[in-house]
């Protein structure tokens, strides 16, 4: 990268971290960037969609494989996961009832178990990282209730 593009990179990477210049739109860039961080302590590094055993079994082989691989698995989010993604953003007072019927479409115990994983993980780290009240009582009402509290 040109030295003048790495200038201008670094000028707007400082803008969004410096606090005193931080806007709601900022704030709101920032606090994306952090959830969809690889590092973010959600658990999410861990749970490929089962992309590791495919390729022990031979299913995915080379790069035009794993294009394959990750199209179909974004084909299927696309009709598993995000009906109720968008349902619960539609109505978010009605999250116990999307939770569960969630859990429902899960019926293979190894994704259904990474799932309320990943979700309950996502949903403690970002309690602890954001201190949101909205988060809090979602945390709570999914212990409470026994919720699986999945992350589609």
């Amino acid at each position: 990268m040109p030295a003048s593009n790495q200038a201008a990179v670094g000028a707007a990477v400082f803008s969004l971290l410096n606090t005193r210049e931080r806007n709601s739109e900022n704030a709101s860039c920032w606090q994306l960037l952090q959830l969809a961080d690889s590092a973010f302590p959600s658990g999410g590094f861990a749970h490929s969609s089962g992309l590791e055993a495919a390729c022990q079994l031979g299913e995915v082989h080379g790069s035009d494989g794993l294009a394959a691989y990750i199209a179909d698995s974004l084909d299927q989010c696309g009709h598993a996961a995000l009906p109720f993604f968008s349902a619960t953003h539609a109505a978010p007072t009605r999250f116990a009832e999307w939770d569960r019927w969630y859990d429902a479409t899960l019926p293979n115990h190894v994704a259904n178990r990474a799932s309320r994983a990943l979700g309950q993980g996502m949903l403690t780290t970002s309690v602890k990282a954001f201190g949101n009240d909205t988060l809090h009582a979602l945390k709570a009402t999914v212990r409470r209730d026994y919720l699986p509290g999945h992350l589609p």
